[in-house]
């Protein structure tokens, strides 16, 4: 863990259950600052601040949290990770044969970010138009890269 790296340079890890757990919609994450000199009072002290701004989670969230933490094998979660990376790799590797949709290589997410190629597919002058046709025809429920900001490649 980077928690256990010995230097002075602070830290800051972050976790959560949506991810870690496979706990979608669950909204429960930390961020634990390690800081051995000292240098990140102001950080922690808008950490904490924003912290109280949010809602916090229910209470089924509260009164499994110590099961899920203390009491989940390692094992499950090395195979949760295991079966994430395969089926992200499996998808790009299925979206690589597509012409005109480019995915870039997962790298840690829980999602595919995958370029359209406009002059392939010429029948759509935007991600949002793509999205929409792919939803209406195939039932398949994607994001648009312009509501990310990601440029059209």
């Amino acid at each position: 863990s980077v928690s256990d790296i010995d230097t002075e340079v602070p830290r800051i890890v972050v976790g959560g259950l949506a991810k870690n757990y496979i706990c979608p919609g669950w909204r429960l994450g930390w961020s634990i600052v390690i800081d051995p000199i000292g240098v990140m009072g102001d950080i922690l002290a808008g950490m904490i601040a924003l912290s109280t701004l949010l809602v916090g989670p229910n209470s089924l969230i509260q009164a499994t949290l110590d099961d899920i933490l203390n009491h989940t094998e390692d094992s499950y979660l090395a195979g949760v990770r295991k079966e994430i990376e395969t089926t992200a790799t499996k998808a790009y590797e299925l979206f690589k044969q597509c012409k005109g949709l480019t995915p870039t290589t997962p790298e840690g997410a829980m999602y595919l970010m995958i370029g359209i190629d406009a002059t392939i597919l010429k029948n759509f002058s935007s991600g949002i138009e793509f999205a929409k046709a792919l939803q209406a025809e195939e039932n398949v429920q994607v994001l648009p890269g312009e509501i990310f900001r990601c440029p059209r490649s």
